[in-house]
């Protein structure tokens, strides 16, 4: 049944064009295969982390797959590929960080985004929507612009959950 849903996910994710844009289906029918990647990552784990420990090199592909989403115009086929490496890359990507966990976990910087959390997810799509509508139409160059935006939305996602808890107004974050 899995491979039933992920063939399926597939589907809409090659039909995804001809999805209708009222509340965000085309969006669901291109995120869905993602999500269904990721759980057949989480039953599968073991045996993935075999296959990609033998393939360290994968991760080389990054620059190969940037410069190919971003300076071609892809076809839906090409489209299909860069997204498969890009996922190939996030799952190697995820077990690098899973052995360098001990280290990552006492960093100052994670455990502050790991107590900020539900804030951060909360906050973050009002401040990211804000700075964009402010400077999207600027002359600003856009990887620079993501970046930055990315870093502020962080930033003050944090600062808006402390002054939430600070005002004794837990329950808006799930507290």
């Amino acid at each position: 049944s899995r491979i039933a849903v992920l063939v399926l996910s597939a589907l809409l994710f090659f039909f995804r064009e001809h999805a209708p844009h009222y509340f965000q289906l085309q969006k669901a029918c291109t995120y869905q295969l993602y999500f269904v990647c990721g759980v057949m990552f989480h039953f599968c784990y073991k045996w993935i982390y075999t296959i990609f420990h033998k393939i360290r090199w994968i991760i080389m592909l990054f620059p190969i797959v940037l410069l190919g989403n971003f300076y071609y115009n892809p076809n839906m086929i090409t489209e299909l590929f860069y997204q498969y490496i890009g996922i190939v890359m996030m799952i190697k990507l995820s077990m690098y960080v899973a052995e360098k966990r001990e280290t990552l976990f006492k960093r100052s910087w994670y455990l502050c985004i790991k107590k900020n959390t539900m804030g951060i997810y909360l906050f973050h799509p009002m401040i990211i929507y804000g700075f964009y509508y402010f400077l999207g139409p600027k002359d600003i160059n856009p990887y620079l612009l993501s970046i930055g935006i990315a870093a502020m939305a962080l930033m003050l996602s944090v600062l808006a959950t402390s002054i939430t808890r600070k005002l004794h107004m837990g329950i808006l974050i799930g507290e």
